[in-house]
């Protein structure tokens, strides 16, 4: 079993020469970041039944180990990923304030610029700049922007809550503006660093009802075989005993009522008078042979 223990060095009490007062010494060598699953999964099961996360991961290991797993992708320590990730209409999402610290200490990353113009009014544009640094050496800046109008077009602007509560685009509209321009601009440019993690503040109000993108299933036609069966499900009444045909789809053969045989469409068609054919000579109930012209209304008037 693996060791999970530290060596954690013991608080040191010293006395400062200047003013005689004890300090504490700050604990070095101290890491919660696991080096294999058996260390992750323990420390996920710590913290879970810790008051030290969010009400979400409470009790729930399974969660925190994916949240720390996620975190671990985009260089965040355990402790980080459980405070600046959350689930989302079962997308996990970073904070919009996690999410830009994240980026902005990025080594390609040069800066980030946010702006809210006519602020406070339904004229109010945030906008949001990412510079960054390029293979060449250059610099690439991606800008973005949104405004009340785009809110009023997605439906986010004065939103009320499912139980009728005010939500933050009512409390701290400007404050949406600016996270929806940031989302859009920094998920642009910095894709490769956030590794497709969306930002809570956006994801929120993103519809909750799961999409099915399946085409509607269409019933494949029936085989020769389900035909067979189906007909053979189908009772032959005693008076028409005599009209029976055998019919063979090449796996299976059974005897069914003519009617239902001329249906199946399997081979020739089936002889329903009293008389043999006299093209082919197939017996009433039978199959017309397959080199049979063409059985039809001329072999009726035959009959």
């Amino acid at each position: 079993m693996t060791d999970l223990s530290t060596t954690e060095a013991p608080l040191v009490e010293q006395t400062t020469r200047r003013s005689g007062h004890l300090e504490i010494m700050p604990m070095t060598g101290f890491s919660l970041v696991p080096t294999d699953f058996e260390q992750a999964w323990r420390i996920s099961q710590m913290l879970a039944n810790s008051a030290f996360v969010p009400k979400g991961f409470v009790g729930k290991p399974q969660d925190c180990l994916a949240a720390m797993a996620y975190g671990a992708e985009i260089g965040l320590s355990p402790l980080q990923a459980l405070q600046g990730i959350a689930i989302i209409n079962g997308k996990p999402s970073l904070y919009g304030d996690a999410l830009i610290g994240l980026v902005r200490a990025h080594s390609t990353v040069i800066s980030i610029s946010e702006t809210i113009e006519f602020t406070g009014t339904d004229k109010a544009i945030a906008s949001c700049a990412v510079t960054r640094k390029t293979s060449d050496g250059g610099k690439e800046i991606t800008l973005r922007s949104f405004s009340v109008d785009d809110a009023k077009r997605a439906g986010l602007w004065n939103k009320k809550g499912y139980n009728g509560a005010d939500t933050p685009w009512i409390t701290y509209p400007m404050r949406m503006l600016q996270m929806r321009a940031r989302g859009f601009a920094v998920r642009d440019a910095c894709a490769d660093i956030l590794k497709g993690l969306a930002m809570v503040e956006e994801q929120i109000d993103s519809p909750s009802e799961e999409v099915n993108v399946t085409p509607n299933a269409v019933a494949p036609p029936q085989t020769a075989t389900e035909k067979l069966k189906a007909a053979v499900a189908k009772p032959v009444p005693a008076a028409d005993e005599a009209a029976k045909a055998i019919v063979d789809d090449g796996a299976n053969t059974a005897t069914v009522p003519a009617d239902a045989a001329q249906t199946l469409n399997l081979g020739a068609p089936v002889v329903t008078g009293k008389k043999p054919c006299p093209l082919c000579k197939a017996k009433p109930g039978e199959a017309h042979d397959a080199s049979c012209p063409a059985p039809g209304d001329e072999v009726a008037d035959a009959n």
